[in-house]
């Protein structure tokens, strides 16, 4: 699926608020390039695909100006115009169930990790009784099946 496909929908309205700007200057844009989705003709809605004008606007603005040509508001403009996009993109896909947000990744990894650090740590203790009187493969075949037992349960978890 490409980027651009991958972008909301949105009318005039919708899209003039998400990138901070009045609907007169969504129309300029669209004398300089940018994509309408789809247009039914003069007098009717048009729709835009956000993922569309945010490239476009990414290309625009890097085909047209060099940075240091580019007034500080109108920079300042453009990170905010991009920083709104790239959140509403986030948003779609959090909307979509393909992103989560990072601190629930991060929780969901630290207790695993907690997991796996708890389950080796009390692994001598667990194994010292069996281990006591083998001989080095089956202490081996032993540990390496308590090692398996942990993964397993790990991979049973995260499924």
């Amino acid at each position: 699926m490409s980027e651009a496909s991958m972008g909301k929908i949105v009318n005039q309205l919708e899209l003039a608020e998400l990138f901070g700007i009045t609907r007169q200057t969504l129309r300029n844009w669209q004398a300089k390039g940018c994509p309408v989705h789809s247009d039914e003709g003069r007098g009717k809605a048009k729709f835009y695909n956000t993922a569309e004008v945010y490239a476009w606007r990414e290309k625009f603005i890097r085909s047209s100006l060099t940075e240091d040509k580019i007034p500080e508001r109108e920079r300042a403009q453009i990170r905010k115009d991009n920083a709104s996009a790239e959140r509403a993109e986030i948003e779609l896909e959090m909307l979509r169930k393909r992103a989560i947000p990072i601190d629930i990744v991060k929780e969901k990894i630290a207790k695993e990790y907690a997991e796996i650090r708890a389950n080796f740590v009390a692994m001598p203790g667990d194994l010292a009784a069996d281990l006591e009187l083998l001989e080095a493969p089956e202490i081996e075949e032993k540990l390496s099946s308590k090692v398996s037992e942990i993964l397993e349960a790990l991979a049973e978890d995260s499924g």
